[in-house]
């Protein structure tokens, strides 16, 4: 694998290949699509539809996960990737005078919520990291640096680092690199909620470095009501799952795929090809 000089190598060095996954970042500017590929898969894994105008990008499967029919020759035409409509993961938009960016994945609803006014620092809940069988858990995205904005790293409810997203700063075409560590470097729902929440989180940061519109918005905003979303959110969900399934000591794993989760699902179709 090759990295540009100003991309750092992968931290993961020693780990194994089970407990780490990468995905290139890139963009087709004349068709204003994103591609998010594998090191050494033919095809994409993950499609965004990038609305720039209207500040709106819809996520889907490309052929390496989805049930896209290949050739024989392996080759899949541009009229089916932009046709497949059939596995729409999730989808996002940035706001012009607000910091949040509300969210669908696999047709749940969530905000990636400001956990601060001015620092890089992002919260949503997830079930795909949650370890209560009723509660979604609360993940931070964060970015280190005060030099470099599109760099952020994931981190669960214990503090560890899960995924990290990085920008090639340098790039044209080959725009970024999203990791993803540990145990659930492989699991799918990680996946979508990792792709998802990151590259939306490149374009939230781009959209505020860009103008002054979200600073007013962020100095602005009450921190009391603005800053604790995910954690509302949770708690929120917390009381309608323990209703829905006989109270507290429920062993029922709730699982953003399954009809029991109190939201609609418009990405149904989605999930029947998940492998």
């Amino acid at each position: 694998m090759e990295f540009s000089n100003d991309i750092p190598p992968p931290s993961y060095q020693g780990k194994a290949k089970s407990d780490y996954r990468v995905f290139n970042v890139n963009y087709k500017w004349r068709k204003s699509q994103g591609l998010i590929t594998e090191p050494g898969a033919e095809h994409p894994t993950y499609i965004i539809d990038c609305s720039n105008w209207k500040m709106r990008y819809r996520f889907r499967r490309g052929p390496s996960v989805s049930g896209l029919p290949v050739s024989d020759d392996t080759k899949i035409s541009d009229q089916q990737l932009e046709g497949n409509e059939t596995d729409v993961v999730g989808d996002g938009s940035t706001q012009a005078f607000r910091i949040d960016c509300p969210l669908h994945i696999n047709g749940r609803a969530l905000t990636l919520s400001a956990a601060s006014k001015l620092q890089t620092k992002y919260n949503y809940t997830s079930y795909a990291y949650a370890t209560d069988p009723n509660k979604p858990a609360v993940m931070q995205w964060f970015g280190k640096s005060m030099v470099k904005w599109f760099d952020f790293d994931l981190t669960d409810e214990a503090g560890n680092k899960v995924a990290r997203y990085y920008t090639n700063y340098a790039g044209i075409k080959r725009i970024g690199t999203i990791e993803m560590f540990g145990p659930k470097a492989h699991d799918q729902l990680a996946a979508d909620e990792v792709v998802v929440t990151s590259v939306m989180m490149a374009f939230v940061m781009m959209w505020r470095v860009s103008n002054m519109v979200p600073l007013v918005g962020a100095i602005t905003s009450r921190s009391g009501k603005s800053y604790k979303v995910s954690e509302q959110e949770a708690l929120e969900e917390e009381r309608k799952n323990l209703a829905a399934h006989g109270g507290e000591g429920s062993t029922d794993f709730l699982n953003p795929y399954a009809e029991n989760i109190d939201n609609p699902d418009p990405y149904r179709k989605s999930s029947e090809v998940v492998r």
